[in-house]
């Protein structure tokens, strides 16, 4: 049978009440290490490394992801190398989980704003090109954005109707973007609940995805591909 990834049940969410990093990576490393036997199988996103030895050579790990990041109230897990890239990340809030593309932009965990940059420059380009095709994206698997403002770390909410006009007029600088599904606590419950639906909606937002993180890195490291 096909491993599926965890589910993430109303007790998952509670279990975020806690300011310590190291509570919180105490209490969720087990489902996050459940989380990455899931993603490093998948078929949508397990041949991450293989892809990105197209432009920055023999990556240190094999394995698409293994990074697991823990915060007061909230942990996020992302592909390994995606630090100062387009970023596959999923992350548990204390309302929601999101599955999407992410980019910091901040020079904390080693990061150089200045790549990540010019990454999302290049994905936004991209976005541009193929606007029509992301529109339908963003409309059918009910995209959203999360962002935070510089110097705040106070997260802040796109809906899917204003996506595509906020990535591409968006004047202030943030410290994070990501665009993706955020599944709500309140709302997709029967999703978060189930492995199988979970796994559904995983596939088809980093599949949809894809194609803009791809190009966009191509894009970024001087290759050229057609769109």
């Amino acid at each position: 049978m096909t491993r599926l990834p965890p589910a993430f049940q109303e007790a998952e969410f509670k279990k975020l009440n806690s300011s310590r990093p190291t509570v919180i990576e105490a209490r969720y490393q087990p489902l996050v290490d459940a989380l990455h036997k899931y993603l490093n199988q998948s078929p949508c996103i397990s041949d991450l490394q293989e892809v990105r030895k197209r432009w920055i050579g023999e990556p240190r790990s094999k394995k698409a992801f293994g990074v697991f990041v823990a915060e007061p109230w909230h942990w996020y897990t992302y592909n390994h190398g995606g630090r100062n890239e387009a970023q596959f990340n999923i992350g548990l809030c204390e309302t929601y989980l999101r599955i999407g593309l992410g980019f910091e932009f901040t020079k904390k965990r080693r990061g150089n704003p200045t790549a990540v940059g010019a990454v999302y420059s290049c994905v936004k380009d991209i976005i541009r090109k193929k606007s029509d095709s992301f529109s339908k994206f963003v409309v059918n698997n009910q995209i959203e954005i999360e962002w935070c403002p510089k110097d705040s770390v106070a997260a802040q909410y796109v809906p899917t109707p204003k996506v595509l006009e906020w990535i591409m007029n968006n004047p202030q600088e943030c410290n994070w973007i990501f665009i993706g599904r955020l599944l709500k606590r309140r709302f997709d419950a029967l999703i978060l609940d189930d492995p199988a639906e979970l796994a559904g909606v995983i596939e088809t937002v980093f599949f949809g995805l894809r194609t803009f993180w791809e190009f966009g890195q191509y894009a970024t490291h001087g290759r050229s591909q057609t769109l």
